[in-house]
């Protein structure tokens, strides 16, 4: 079953920092946010970590804040952050951010049995259709055979003012992180699906604990609607017309 938070967290801009960390860069607007998470879980703070792998429950993530929250959205234009909500709009693209983090401390167990995630995957989903004044949801889900819980969720929201179909758009499903990996393709049948492996170095499975194997997966959405042009013509007869006269029309449309 969903969850419902209510937590005070900083509007994000994603950025990669020069080191090998995958880090978030911040601007400092709060905004009040209400989105589907769960399972209800126990939580752990950047000071003081998980000692077991654990998905996204730090809940003061210099970066992010509440890292339950962790599925954000964005039309995607110059300087637009990411959130929990956006408005669609017919022939618009809209990005899908998903942050991954194990918690389990990196100085002590984070690269022990304990603390390695196995299996570790994402996987998403969006409708096909949002319909006029419906509030769909995008949702991600991290998960792995051996963290605790098995999986973790969230979802970010969706409005329209129209029936608008929603396609990914090819090559966008991307990994960002301080390794290897960092800009590769993610194969959309994995991640729209039973779910696609994370790494640092390579698509593993293996994710040690610590802020050094963090990272993220942005996807980007188009929104799209079903529409018409009509032209009409005279194929026979004139354009200045009597009583009784006959004349041919010509009309063309186009689903645009």
């Amino acid at each position: 079953m969903l969850k419902i938070k209510r937590l005070i967290l900083p509007t994000l801009i994603l950025g990669l920092l020069s080191t090998a960390t995958a880090i978030l860069g911040v601007n400092h607007v709060s905004a009040l946010v209400d989105t589907p998470w769960g399972p209800d879980r126990a939580t752990f703070t950047w000071d003081d970590p998980a000692p077991y792998a654990t998905f996204n429950s730090i809940i003061d993530n210099p970066q992010l804040g509440d890292e339950r929250n962790f599925v954000r959205i964005r039309e995607v234009k110059d300087g637009n952050n990411f959130g929990d909500e956006v408005q669609l709009e017919m022939g618009k693209t809209y990005e899908v951010y998903i942050y991954y983090h194990n918690n389990a401390d990196g100085h002590e167990i984070g690269k022990t049995a304990i603390g390695i995630a196995d299996g570790a995957a994402v996987k998403s989903s969006f409708p096909a259709t949002v319909r006029q004044g419906e509030r769909a949801t995008v949702t991600g889900t991290i998960f792995a055979s051996d963290t605790d819980p098995l999986e973790v969720w969230d979802g970010a929201y969706m409005t329209a003012t129209r029936d608008l179909y929603l396609r990914y758009v090819p090559g966008t499903a991307i990994i960002h992180n301080g390794g290897k990996l960092n800009g590769q393709n993610i194969g959309p049948d994995y991640l729209f699906g039973d779910g696609a492996l994370l790494g640092y170095d390579k698509f593993s499975g293996l994710l040690p604990g610590c802020n050094q194997y963090a990272g993220y997966i942005t996807y980007q959405i188009f929104a799209d609607a079903p529409d018409f042009t009509i032209e009409k013509t005279i194929v026979s007869g004139s354009n200045i017309v009597k009583a009784g006269d006959e004349i041919t029309f010509k009309i063309r449309y186009e689903n645009t």
